[in-house]
């Protein structure tokens, strides 16, 4: 009986704890470009103010060293009042030189005092903290609601112009 206790007690205790290895979905693709799983690009722009882009995956042409294809991007940025803004995309485009982050599809921003923008593509300067978009934008805040034909954001969100036609909704 001691013995037979001895072997049904671990199974009688289901606790996911610990380590365990198991068997990677990554596949082999034949390319001769450099691709990278869960990549993370991390820098500071020109006020040494740190931002981070995470992809899902990066691909870097051997063609054009300085062009890094991303997939499903992520960039978080803090701002200089140290309230942070979150970019996400299905694709994009990092330029390693010029540190400019172009990003395409579902492209949405929300800042952490409640601010959600949503376009199809937009262009961030990541050095310089400027962002421009020239795709139908719709956003929203404690302000109201806004849609425009296009945007064009500076001093990393501390003025943004819409341009084009542009709707604004305000809430009471």
């Amino acid at each position: 009986g001691l013995v037979a206790l001895v072997v049904v007690w671990p199974q009688l205790d289901d606790r996911d704890e610990g380590f365990r290895l198991g068997v990677s979905t990554v596949t082999a693709k034949a390319t001769d470009d450099q691709e990278m799983l869960n990549a993370r690009f991390t820098g500071t722009d020109r006020q040494h103010q740190p931002y981070t882009v995470t992809a899902e995956a990066a691909l870097q042409s051997t063609k054009n060293e300085n062009l890094i294809d991303l997939e499903s991007p992520k960039a978080d940025i803090t701002l200089d009042d140290d309230s942070w803004v979150v970019l996400t995309a299905n694709s994009g485009m990092f330029h390693k030189k010029s540190r400019m982050l172009e990003l395409k599809g579902g492209v949405n921003m929300f800042h952490d005092m409640g601010y959600e923008f949503h376009t199809s593509r937009a262009s961030i300067d990541m050095d310089n903290g400027v962002a421009e978009g020239d795709a139908p934008i719709q956003g929203q805040g404690a302000f109201g609601q806004i849609e425009a034909e296009g945007f064009r954001l500076f001093e990393k969100g501390e003025r943004i112009i819409f341009t084009g036609k542009a709707r604004l909704l305000i809430h009471s």
